[in-house]
């Protein structure tokens, strides 16, 4: 009884170790992807997604992320779900009516009519595995449109609130891949966004946020950024 105890002891610590070890290494697993392009259009629809230069100012990225803040008071970690039409969070939801951004936005769909489609939320520490932004699952019956058909273009917007240039907490993703429908994750990177810059991305591009193991390896103290995680 007292071996197998020992034995098990063992195991136990190896695998911790092991966790540790991998944790420490995680970042290199994907790449840091820095740059911000001129050519917007070429390389969204090369690769899926495009980082888009001082979008905002820093004034008005702390102003929203206090907002933000003030709103969630000491929670750890959270959704908020649908707030431009729970009318909550009045300047964070000013964010989509940027001059800038739909500036971008109309490049991307190359002078085609475009509309807000509703889905908006927030992330605060999040963790969030690799996935593509359809509907999946048990729920996969209720999607009506197929988003690897040519009748829909949906692409997705996210803002940092706080800068990911020295970090590797910024959105996953893997190039190339909103034209595949399989989730493969070979060859991704991590993007470094500063305050004011944003990530573009088509909306079945596979991507991820913080993973387990990130979160693991920030609960250890093993990888640590500055500031709590918001992402709009």
């Amino acid at each position: 009884m007292k071996f197998n105890l020992v034995y098990w002891v063992v195991i136990v610590c190896v695998v911790i170790v092991i966790i540790i070890l991998f944790c420490l290494q995680y970042d290199r697993l994907c790449q840091p992807w820095h740059e911000a392009t001129q050519d917007v259009v070429v390389q969204f629809n090369r690769e899926g997604f495009v980082i888009v230069r001082d979008v905002f100012t820093d004034d008005e990225i702390k102003s929203v992320r206090k907002e933000i803040e003030d709103y969630i008071g000491d929670s750890t970690s959270l959704s908020v779900v649908d707030f431009v039409n729970r009318g909550i969070l009045p300047k964070t939801s000013s964010l989509r009516g940027s001059p800038r951004l739909h500036m971008v936005l109309r490049q991307i769909f190359d002078g085609d009519d475009y509309r807000f489609c509703n889905h908006n939320d927030i992330g605060y520490e999040r963790i969030v595995p690799w996935h593509k932004d359809r509907l999946n699952d048990r729920y996969r019956k209720y999607e009506r449109l197929d988003p690897f058909s040519t009748e829909q273009r949906i692409v997705k917007v996210a803002i940092y609130l706080q800068s990911h240039e020295n970090d590797s907490h910024g959105l996953h993703v893997v190039p190339r891949s909103q034209t595949k429908r399989q989730i493969e994750t070979r060859g991704c990177r991590v993007l470094r966004p500063k305050i004011g810059w944003v990530v573009i991305f088509d909306q079945r591009l596979t991507h991820r946020g913080d993973g387990l193991l990130q979160g693991l390896a920030k609960y250890l103290g093993l990888n640590k950024s500055d500031r709590k995680r918001i992402l709009v």
